[in-house]
C-alpha cells in the first residue's frame, strides 16, 4: 500500500507513461530498493516485496488514470 502514491505520482508528473513503462519503470525502482537492503544490511531482500511494491505502485497509477478520466468526462 505505501508504493499506491508512487505510482499516482508517477502518472501526475509524467502523464505520457503508458502501462508497460509505469509497470517497468515501478519494477525497477523496487528492484532499487530491495538492492540497497541487500548491499547495506539493513534489511531482508525479498522478492515476494519486489512483487507488492510493484503491484501496488500500479495499482496507484491505475486508479489516478481512473480518476482523471473521469474527472475529465464530467
Amino acid at each position: 500500500m505505501l508504493f499506491i502514491p508512487f505510482g499516482m505520482f508517477l502518472a501526475l508528473f509524467f502523464p505520457k507513461v503508458t502501462r508497460v513503462w509505469a509497470i517497468i519503470i515501478i519494477l525497477l525502482f523496487s528492484f532499487l530498493i530491495e538492492a540497497m537492503q541487500l548491499i547495506s544490511h539493513l534489511g531482508v531482500f525479498d522478492v515476494d516485496d519486489i512483487i507488492l511494491k510493484t503491484v501496488g505502485g500500479f495499482l496507484g497509477f491505475l486508479i489516478f488514470n481512473l480518476l482523471n478520466r473521469t474527472k475529465i468526462n464530467e
